[in-house]
């Protein structure tokens, strides 16, 4: 970034420097639950990231951090205003009629604006078709009783959504734990890294 910015380090802090920024980056790390690359672009452009995660503006994500992180990777030298972005456009697409089939879901509409924010629409028109071509098929009939796992399948699956679907049902080994329900009865619903499971 200095250089980009054509600042001269002093070679005297240069070593100095070098072990904030280690130490920043490892910090937001932990605050991320993320690996220390994932956020070093973003440690040089904010330093570190608590402020984000305090922030009042953005409480209502504060309990899943994968939003949090998804901002911060996604646009390391602004994630405030790329989760501004993010919330105005899942209001919106929450009140557009076209897909209503969402509303209960509305970490399938934050997936849509933080997964595809140019075309939030479009990512979830292709969502749509592919559970009803899911819905139809009857490789999948056993799995209608859950659409949230369809849903899952299409969002965050989707260049293959059926490969992720047919490891949903392939047999367990007999050696499998008896307490551990089957994948089919669970529905995972994903808001940007963090998991809601609902037992069925």
């Amino acid at each position: 970034m200095c250089r980009r910015q054509r600042l001269a380090i002093p070679e005297g802090l240069r070593h100095s420097l070098y072990q904030v920024l280690a130490a920043e980056v490892l910090v937001n790390a932990a605050i991320m639950d993320s690996s220390p690359s994932m956020v070093a672009v973003a440690t040089v452009y904010n330093g570190v990231l608590a402020e984000l995660v305090e922030s009042p503006e953005f409480t209502t994500v504060r309990d899943t951090p994968g939003i949090l992180r998804q901002a911060a990777i996604r646009n390391p030298s602004d994630p405030k205003g790329f989760l501004r972005k993010v919330f105005a456009t899942v209001a919106e697409l929450e009140r557009d009629p076209e897909f209503k089939t969402f509303q209960d879901t509305p970490g399938i509409l934050r997936q849509a604006a933080i997964r595809n924010l140019s075309d939030p629409k479009g990512f979830l028109r292709t969502a749509m078709a592919t559970v009803a071509e899911l819905e139809r098929d009857p490789e999948f009939e056993s799995l209608r009783n859950t659409p949230g796992m369809i849903r899952h399948a299409a969002v965050h699956n989707p260049s293959d959504p059926k490969g992720f679907l047919r490891k949903v049902l392939r047999p367990k080994p007999e050696t499998a734990d008896p307490a551990v329900k089957p994948w089919t009865e669970t529905v995972t619903d994903r808001t940007e890294g963090a998991d809601n499971v609902r037992q069925r």
